[in-house]
């Protein structure tokens, strides 16, 4: 039984473990992410905060895809994408002033959040 989860948001937006999954294997989804399984760019199930113990029942659709390529055999390559749900700030500005058209210098800088 393995335990996959994404320890370190920071101010990151997605983290996406590549790799075998097998059923019974652990799955957590801290508070402000969810999980999505995706198979050749499609995503088939998404898991909210917990921890999930993979099985039938809550990863219906990818094992579905699974089973018919490897006969329900386990483990499985999965592509399970976790996506920062909270607010994040992203500071952005000009280095320097740069000079417009009409010979005018602007700059420009903030905050974004997504």
């Amino acid at each position: 039984m393995r335990v996959i989860d994404w320890r370190t948001m920071g101010n990151d937006l997605v983290y996406a473990y590549r790799g075998e999954v097998t059923l019974g294997d652990q799955l957590v989804v801290r508070e402000n992410q969810q999980a999505v399984f995706f198979r050749d760019g499609k995503a088939y199930d998404v898991l909210g905060p917990g921890r999930h113990t993979l099985t039938t029942l809550n990863i219906p659709l990818i094992f579905n895809a699974y089973k018919v390529f490897f006969q329900g055999r386990t483990p499985f390559t999965a592509e399970v994408v976790f996506v920062n749900t909270s607010k994040v700030e992203f500071k952005f500005g000009t280095k320097q002033k740069v000079m417009l058209r009409d010979m005018v210098p602007c700059g420009a800088f903030g905050r974004c959040y997504v």
